[in-house]
């Protein structure tokens, strides 16, 4: 018998087999099915993970669903876990909101008060807050699996599910490992689904609402959510998590998770890239797990945000994103990578360090340290709180990881590492060095000397909304919606943010070219891997662009201070061996002359600009004007005016060479205009006047001056 069943009447036949959603059970320390903790009778919560029933690996999300009395069980426990009372202190609304709105308290634990949630985002303990964070809700969903498991009829059914609900831990979401189905591509059916079947302790196999493909408050309260409302975030009006709303923020906005599939398939690529250079190329720990200290190469927490925001919609927004059930699997899996990082560099952790940004129980400028309590965590109902010290063994709380299990050397780890996330190619090799082919994770080529190049962004993070930085090989569309899906699209930095989360903070991180170049060099547009070949091929076609977490653009006027994008290259060795990793061999080469053909400013359609600079240079004309229109001369006054320089960058584009006066002339067809198509500009200076043909009105042109 199959049927459809809503979350209400799931929770009501649960409680008509005797366990109730929404119940807090006592510490069944005597148990026949398990021992776990649930609320005190003190005054705090004890979180403790799953206690009593040994140590079990969190599974990756598709792998746990061939697992079919797990997977019902699990499907089952999240949704009951989701329709419990919003105002008990451990439902999924309550828990969710400890990481942003409503910006409450949560188990008695007060502090400044800042509106920004209890998570230190930006911090020497962003890793290490998350994990009794997650392990909280672990231990709720296990309350949950056993009720549903003690609700089947007594025999062999009821064995089964309390043997499973012992075994069973919340499963992550590897994002960054090549899809085992590439035809369902990086993002699991299983969250795109609106439906889930199960059979429920009573024999009926029922569809039921996803729980993993939205939450469903109930009831909505736009109260909880004024602020977000104030800075124009429609939050209140959502019935629902939404996840890549085409609408953007608006009131009646909608998911399309096809599309966001279609997004998190293109980036994979560059994401399990970025990955791989975290796990084998050594940082700090206080460098590698967050954004604030500095880290060379990008962080953990870099690469969590730009999954936040591929989603866009409650992903996009700190504040509100631990209420999409998506959260939880991708924090699972960042939890993970941060374990296999600590198996790998067990002698580095968490350092002292000043608070970037407040949060709702620290001011910002706190010193926080390895003994700093990790509020509103409690250890026990005396009120003793989670450190990053006492959380630093993730089996204490009862789970570990697939690539864990075992102790394994780490030689055996560095195998697992490369097998998942070692990229197509790690290097382009100098023809004059050896084959013109990169080594490949199948080859066997025996050179090893070779160049790998990346896109260094430096994007400052205070400006209280979520952005990323695109980078691209070819001209991007017009429509910066496009952006994500583009054929020239190669990956992003990303900032995740909201109001009121202000710091100071200018994150660091790398976008790989390599692989990207390879697929250039296979398809003909780039003739040749030699260096001077690749700094040609970049100058004309290397782009970025910078977007808000809605999709739409961020021009060049809006451009944060500070932020800046350069190209750089390093020499690496490539290893012999699937038990070694790449390493760099050399100093970053920084290629300053490749701009990027930067976002551009609008410049009026009614001037010419002539402006006069120090030392050799004469004169350089940055824009054009309509061809009916006279000749004007203005002061350069466009971000990256001349002014005591030999080099102008003032709005996109083409760059135009000039010596002192000569005759040079541009053609520069514009592709990132957003009112008008592409656009022609022929701009030409000889020896000091100059004639500008436009084509159109609204013209874009970047000029660079070289004296």
């Amino acid at each position: 018998m199959k049927c459809s069943i809503s979350l209400a009447a799931l929770a009501s036949l649960l409680s008509f087999f005797g366990a109730s959603a929404g119940q807090n059970l006592t510490n069944g320390a005597n148990s026949t099915s398990c021992s776990f903790a649930t609320q005190d009778d003190g005054s705090y919560y004890s979180v403790v993970g799953i206690q009593g029933t040994g140590v079990h690996p969190r599974m990756e999300l598709r792998k746990l669903e061939k697992n079919a009395e797990m997977w019902n069980l699990f499907i089952q426990a999240f949704a009951a876990f989701q329709a419990m009372d919003q105002n008990d202190k451990l439902s999924y609304y309550s828990i969710s909101g400890i990481h942003g709105a409503p910006f409450t308290t949560w188990d008695n634990v007060n502090g400044t008060g800042a509106k920004t949630g209890y998570c230190p985002h930006e911090s020497n303990v962003f890793s290490t807050w998350h994990r009794p964070y997650l392990a909280l809700v672990e231990q709720i969903l296990h309350e949950r699996a056993i009720e549903i498991a003690n609700s089947f009829p007594e025999g062999e059914s009821r064995r089964t599910y309390q043997e499973t609900a012992k075994k069973l831990r919340i499963p992550y979401w590897d994002w960054a490992m090549d899809p085992p189905d590439s035809a369902e591509g990086c993002m699991p059916a299983s969250l795109r689904r609106t439906t889930a079947t199960v059979t429920l302790p009573n024999g009926t196999v029922s569809e039921i609402p996803n729980p993993l493909y939205q939450y469903k408050f109930h009831p909505r309260k736009p109260d909880d959510w004024t602020l977000l409302t104030e800075a124009g975030y429609p939050f209140y009006a959502w019935d629902t998590t939404v996840r890549s709303p085409p609408q953007g923020y608006v009131n009646n906005a909608t998911s399309d998770n096809d599309v966001a599939n279609q997004i998190f398939t293109k980036q994979q690529a560059s994401n399990r890239d970025m990955l791989y250079k975290l796990l084998t190329v050594y940082q700090p720990f206080n460098e590698w797990s967050n954004n604030a200290n500095g880290g060379k190469i990008g962080s953990i927490e870099t690469l969590h945000d730009g999954i936040h925001n591929s989603f866009g919609g409650n992903m996009g927004i700190v504040m509100a994103s631990a209420f999409d059930p998506v959260f939880y699997f991708h924090h699972i899996n960042v939890d993970r990578l941060i374990a296999i990082y600590q198996k790998r560099y067990p002698d580095t952790f968490v350092e002292a360090a000043k608070l970037a940004k407040a949060t709702y129980v620290w001011a910002t400028d706190s010193t926080i340290d390895t003994t700093t309590p990790l509020a509103p965590f409690h250890m026990n109902a005396d009120g003793d709180m989670w450190t990053s010290t006492t959380v630093r063994n993730w089996k204490s709380f009862g789970y570990t990881y697939p690539e864990l299990e075992g102790n394994p050397s780490n030689e055996s780890l560095t195998l697992q590492i490369n097998r998942l996330y070692k990229p197509a190619t790690n290097g382009l090799v100098n023809s004059t060095v050896g084959s013109p082919m990169a080594r490949s994770r199948n080859g066997t080529n025996a050179t090893t000397d070779a160049l790998d190049w990346y896109c260094e962004v430096n994007m400052p993070s205070d400006i209280q909304m979520s952005y990323s930085v695109r980078a691209f090989l070819g001209a991007p569309s017009n429509n910066s919606k496009d952006w994500p899906l583009d054929p020239n699209y190669v990956g992003q930095v990303a900032s995740l943010a909201g109001p009121q989360a202000k710091s100071n903070v200018t994150i660091t991180a790398n976008i790989g070219l390599t692989q990207k170049l390879m697929d250039k060099f296979k398809a003909g547009e780039l003739k040749s891997l030699e260096k001077s070949v690749v700094q040609e091929y970049l100058e004309r076609e290397f782009y970025w662009r910078v977007q808000r977490v809605d999709l739409t653009q961020i021009s060049h006027s809006e451009l944060p201070a500070g932020l800046n994008v350069t190209l750089m290259s390093v020499p690496v060795h490539l290893p012999d061996s699937e038990l070694e990793v790449p390493v760099w061999t050399g100093v970053f080469d920084y290629h300053h002359n490749i701009t990027g053909n930067p976002p551009a400013a609008a410049i009026s359609n009614t001037s010419t600009i002539l402006s006069s600079a120090q030392a050799s240079i004469e004169t350089a004309v940055v824009s054009g004007l309509a061809s009916s229109a006279s000749t004007s001369v203005y002061t350069a006054s466009e971000p990256g005016g001349i002014a005591g320089t030999s080099r102008v960058r003032a709005s996109s584009n083409r760059a135009v060479s000039t010596r002192r006066g000569t005759a040079t002339a541009a053609l520069s067809t514009v592709t990132d205009a957003p009112d008008a198509p592409n656009q022609t500009t022929i701009v030409e200076v000889v020896n000091g006047s100059t004639r500008t043909r436009v084509e159109t009105e609204i013209v874009y042109v970047t000029m660079t001056v070289a004296g």
